[in-house]
Protein backbone atom coordinates (compact mmCIF):
# COMPACT_ATOMS: atom_id res chain seq x y z
CA UNK A 1 0.00 0.00 0.00
CA UNK A 2 3.01 2.13 0.86
CA UNK A 3 4.52 1.78 -2.76
CA UNK A 4 1.70 2.66 -4.07
CA UNK A 5 0.54 6.04 -2.36
CA UNK A 6 4.33 6.89 -3.40
CA UNK A 7 3.75 5.70 -6.73
CA UNK A 8 0.50 7.82 -6.95
CA UNK A 9 2.32 10.84 -5.19
CA UNK A 10 5.61 10.73 -7.71
CA UNK A 11 2.88 10.92 -10.51
CA UNK A 12 1.47 13.85 -9.15
CA UNK A 13 4.32 15.70 -8.56
CA UNK A 14 5.27 15.02 -12.52
CA UNK A 15 2.47 16.49 -13.26
CA UNK A 16 -0.94 15.96 -14.52
CA UNK A 17 0.44 15.62 -17.98
CA UNK A 18 0.49 11.36 -17.29
CA UNK A 19 -2.14 10.55 -19.77
CA UNK A 20 -3.45 6.75 -19.48
CA UNK A 21 -4.70 6.32 -23.28
CA UNK A 22 -4.38 2.45 -23.94
CA UNK A 23 -1.72 2.09 -26.15
CA UNK A 24 -2.57 3.18 -29.56
CA UNK A 25 -0.59 -0.16 -31.45
CA UNK A 26 -3.01 -2.24 -29.05
CA UNK A 27 -5.96 -1.35 -31.98
CA UNK A 28 -8.67 -1.54 -29.39
CA UNK A 29 -11.96 -1.77 -31.30
CA UNK A 30 -15.31 0.27 -29.82
CA UNK A 31 -17.41 -1.18 -27.64
CA UNK A 32 -20.50 -2.15 -29.77
CA UNK A 33 -17.84 -3.04 -32.95
CA UNK A 34 -15.99 -5.67 -30.56
CA UNK A 35 -18.97 -7.11 -29.01
CA UNK A 36 -20.46 -7.52 -32.72
CA UNK A 37 -16.51 -8.90 -34.08
CA UNK A 38 -16.40 -11.03 -31.02
CA UNK A 39 -19.60 -12.73 -31.72
CA UNK A 40 -19.37 -13.06 -35.55
CA UNK A 41 -15.92 -14.53 -35.22
CA UNK A 42 -16.94 -16.85 -31.95
CA UNK A 43 -13.51 -15.31 -30.06
CA UNK A 44 -13.15 -13.78 -26.82
CA UNK A 45 -13.86 -10.58 -25.82
CA UNK A 46 -10.85 -8.36 -23.89
CA UNK A 47 -12.33 -5.98 -22.04
CA UNK A 48 -9.94 -3.39 -20.79
CA UNK A 49 -11.23 -1.00 -17.84
CA UNK A 50 -9.34 1.98 -17.38
CA UNK A 51 -9.82 5.98 -17.80
CA UNK A 52 -7.58 8.54 -18.52
CA UNK A 53 -6.46 10.44 -15.56
CA UNK A 54 -5.83 6.69 -14.02
CA UNK A 55 -1.87 6.57 -12.54
CA UNK A 56 -2.02 2.62 -12.49
CA UNK A 57 -3.36 2.37 -15.62
CA UNK A 58 -0.12 4.05 -17.26
CA UNK A 59 1.83 2.02 -15.46
CA UNK A 60 0.37 -0.45 -17.02
CA UNK A 61 0.86 0.32 -20.41
CA UNK A 62 4.48 1.22 -19.90
CA UNK A 63 5.59 -1.75 -18.27
CA UNK A 64 3.24 -4.64 -18.51
CA UNK A 65 1.33 -3.77 -22.76
CA UNK A 66 4.65 -2.91 -24.19
CA UNK A 67 5.93 -6.03 -25.13
CA UNK A 68 4.97 -6.97 -28.92
CA UNK A 69 4.86 -10.45 -28.03
CA UNK A 70 1.99 -10.01 -25.54
CA UNK A 71 0.22 -7.41 -28.02
CA UNK A 72 0.20 -10.19 -30.75
CA UNK A 73 -1.13 -13.28 -28.79
CA UNK A 74 -4.05 -10.70 -27.81
CA UNK A 75 -4.63 -9.52 -31.45
CA UNK A 76 -4.84 -13.01 -32.78
CA UNK A 77 -6.64 -14.82 -29.70
CA UNK A 78 -9.37 -11.80 -28.91
CA UNK A 79 -11.27 -8.81 -29.71
CA UNK A 80 -10.21 -6.01 -27.81
CA UNK A 81 -12.09 -3.07 -26.22
CA UNK A 82 -11.07 -0.38 -23.90
CA UNK A 83 -14.47 0.58 -21.72
CA UNK A 84 -13.61 4.07 -20.05
CA UNK A 85 -15.73 3.99 -16.77
CA UNK A 86 -15.77 7.49 -16.35
CA UNK A 87 -17.04 8.15 -20.12
CA UNK A 88 -20.21 6.74 -20.11
CA UNK A 89 -23.92 7.83 -17.92
CA UNK A 90 -24.71 5.63 -15.47
CA UNK A 91 -28.01 4.93 -16.68
CA UNK A 92 -26.60 4.85 -20.18
CA UNK A 93 -27.36 0.63 -21.80
CA UNK A 94 -23.97 -1.35 -22.43
CA UNK A 95 -24.99 -4.66 -25.07
CA UNK A 96 -23.00 -7.48 -23.73
CA UNK A 97 -22.34 -10.42 -26.20
CA UNK A 98 -25.10 -12.64 -26.50
CA UNK A 99 -27.64 -9.47 -26.46
CA UNK A 100 -28.12 -9.42 -23.02
CA UNK A 101 -28.66 -5.59 -22.13
CA UNK A 102 -27.60 -3.50 -18.69
CA UNK A 103 -26.82 0.15 -17.66
CA UNK A 104 -23.68 1.26 -17.47
CA UNK A 105 -23.25 1.31 -13.34
CA UNK A 106 -24.68 -2.34 -13.33
CA UNK A 107 -22.00 -2.95 -15.57
CA UNK A 108 -19.64 -1.69 -14.06
CA UNK A 109 -20.48 -3.20 -10.54
CA UNK A 110 -21.13 -6.63 -12.18
CA UNK A 111 -17.96 -7.20 -13.55
CA UNK A 112 -16.15 -5.32 -10.52
CA UNK A 113 -14.47 -2.84 -12.93
CA UNK A 114 -12.81 -0.70 -9.90
CA UNK A 115 -10.37 -0.41 -8.72
CA UNK A 116 -8.38 0.50 -12.34
CA UNK A 117 -7.01 -1.05 -14.27
CA UNK A 118 -9.24 -4.07 -14.67
CA UNK A 119 -9.77 -6.43 -17.07
CA UNK A 120 -11.79 -9.15 -18.34
CA UNK A 121 -12.78 -11.96 -20.61
CA UNK A 122 -16.14 -12.47 -22.06
CA UNK A 123 -16.95 -15.23 -24.18
CA UNK A 124 -18.87 -14.39 -27.39
CA UNK A 125 -21.53 -15.52 -25.37
CA UNK A 126 -21.53 -12.89 -22.47
CA UNK A 127 -20.26 -15.00 -19.67
CA UNK A 128 -16.65 -14.37 -17.84
CA UNK A 129 -14.07 -16.37 -18.45
CA UNK A 130 -10.77 -14.81 -16.58
CA UNK A 131 -11.55 -11.90 -14.32
CA UNK A 132 -8.37 -9.29 -12.67
CA UNK A 133 -8.91 -6.73 -10.77
CA UNK A 134 -5.86 -4.21 -9.93
CA UNK A 135 -2.83 -2.46 -11.01
CA UNK A 136 -0.67 -5.71 -11.89
CA UNK A 137 1.65 -4.45 -14.79
CA UNK A 138 3.49 -7.67 -16.13
CA UNK A 139 3.39 -8.80 -19.61
CA UNK A 140 3.88 -12.71 -17.82
CA UNK A 141 0.81 -11.67 -15.80
CA UNK A 142 -0.78 -10.34 -18.76
CA UNK A 143 -0.12 -13.92 -21.28
CA UNK A 144 -0.87 -15.99 -18.14
CA UNK A 145 -4.41 -14.51 -18.00
CA UNK A 146 -4.59 -14.89 -22.05
CA UNK A 147 -3.85 -18.13 -21.48
CA UNK A 148 -6.29 -18.86 -18.78
CA UNK A 149 -9.40 -17.44 -20.03
CA UNK A 150 -8.44 -19.24 -23.55
CA UNK A 151 -8.30 -22.65 -21.44
CA UNK A 152 -11.93 -21.85 -19.85
CA UNK A 153 -13.51 -21.47 -23.34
Amino acid sequence: MLVRLLFLALLLLVGPAASARPPAEWQFQDWNVATATAERNNKPLFVLFGFEECPYCAYLYKHGMDSSEVRSKYQANTVLTYYDTRAHRPDETVRLPGGATMSHAQFIQQFRAYPTPSWIFLSDKGTVLKADRGSKSSSGQLLSDLDAALAAR
